[in-house]
């Protein structure tokens, strides 16, 4: 098959859960079809060292100086109130388009024919069908309705909110026509699937993965020591970090003194650093060790309160064979027990005392592990996400296919 894949950001360097998923899917589809990748990057952004260069018949980057994808509650109140009022579609998906690229689109269309479309996120299905393309498949990693109403319940009562709640309130529907709006919809777990309804057949689930890491070994782990890795300018992981030192850490030093946290990723924002006391807690951005630093972490948390889809950093905590501490919506759509491959906890008390109970119990902590990563190898490893997602996603078309053959007859 001819496939075209286009992606909103350049899926490379593999550093953040996104560019992640663009990749091992993409390079799954390449392993077995004609693949071309269309890829928005920034301008001056360093593409170049990608394998997609190699696995993929073609690679077409469009350089553009983009702001942060993703929803913008506070532009200007007139401007946000035209934005409302000026499309069909809700102001975020058609904020994050892009002519450039359309044109790009278009200019493939008129050369060639693709049999399928894998388009990353909505805005770039609608670049799609804006040049004319048929087939398409939206990969949804999360329902950006779902973000924008917990970031603006989060936000407490404040004088643009009504604003924000018809904007999540139009995306919500948006978003819920997307199996009718193109030939199927990709989304990370089930409760999405559900979300999205009927036709139920053009939704699938494919969930996030990791690659096949070295698991760590509890003799190499430190006393105390906590592991917080993510992306830091990420609004949901800044929350979870801030959470955890302000209402979490304290309590938790009180049960063990020796409790320390690291907090580790890319594009730490001023209120991350602001946690790192050298003592308590230390920031490390950018990170370039993580596999030393889960190497040394008795235990890794993941105490997510925001945001949406799943969570990469507690699937690739367990491949490392980490015990986990995550709140319950930190764990959302993983198939993870409680008390089984890691432990969940909601509240600050509840929290310290998960984090204490497995700091104090090595045993503990590496049943916790070993049984984590056994079920990361099983069902959440990209290699085979990928062979399946490739599956669905081809037989998906076909079946398409066959239905618009037996319409025309």
């Amino acid at each position: 098959m001819r496939i075209l894949v286009i992606s909103n950001m350049f899926p490379w360097p593999l550093d953040r859960g996104i560019t992640q998923r663009i990749h091992y899917l993409t390079a799954a589809m390449a392993a077995e079809h004609e693949v071309t990748l269309v890829s928005l990057a920034q301008v001056g952004e360093d593409v170049d060292h990608s394998p997609l260069f190699t696995l993929c018949k073609r690679v077409v980057v469009v350089r553009e100086q983009r702001a942060t994808s993703g929803p913008r509650l506070w532009q200007p109140i007139l401007r946000q109130i035209m934005s409302l009022l000026a499309s069909v579609q809700p102001p975020s998906v058609v904020r994050d388009q892009s002519g450039p690229l359309v044109e790009q689109l278009r200019q493939l269309a008129a050369t060639e024919q693709f049999d399928l479309v894998w388009a990353q996120r909505a805005p770039m299905a609608e670049c799609a069908r804006s040049a004319g393309l048929r087939h398409i498949v939206v990969d949804m990693a999360d329902l950006d309705w779902e973000a924008l109403k917990r970031a603006v319940e989060a936000g407490g009562w404040y004088l643009r909110r009504p604003l924000h709640e018809i904007e999540c309130s139009r995306l919500k529907r948006y978003e819920r026509s997307m199996p009718q709006r193109f030939t199927g919809v990709t989304v990370c777990k089930e409760q999405d699937r559900e979300f999205l309804g009927s036709p139920s057949s053009r939704v699938l689930v494919v969930p996030n993965g990791t690659t096949a890491l070295v698991p760590t070994r509890s003799e190499d782990e430190a006393e105390g020591e906590l592991l917080f890795v993510g992306t830091l300018g990420y609004e949901p992981n800044v929350d979870a970090c801030t959470y955890f030192v302000r209402e979490v850490l304290p309590v938790l030093r009180q049960m063990v003194p020796s409790a320390r946290l690291t907090i580790a990723g890319r594009d730490a924002t001023a209120p991350v650093k602001a946690l790192h006391d050298g003592v308590a807690c230390t920031v490390i951005s950018p990170s370039h060790d993580l596999t030393g630093l889960y190497r040394k972490a008795s235990v890794v948390i993941a105490p997510i309160r925001r945001g949406a889809g799943t969570r990469l950093k507690v699937i690739e905590a367990l491949a490392h064979n980490k015990a986990v501490v995550s709140t319950t919506f930190g764990a959302e759509g993983l198939d993870f027990k409680d008390g089984h491959e890691l432990l969940l906890a909601d509240t600050p008390n509840a929290i310290a005392a998960a984090c204490a109970r497995l700091l104090t119990d090595r045993r503990l902590r590496q049943t916790l592990g070993e049984a984590g990563s056994r079920r990361v190898n099983a069902s959440y490893t990209w290699t085979e996400i990928g062979r399946r997602a490739e599956r669905d996603i081809t037989g998906l078309l076909a079946h398409e296919s066959s239905l618009e053959t037996g319409v025309a007859q």
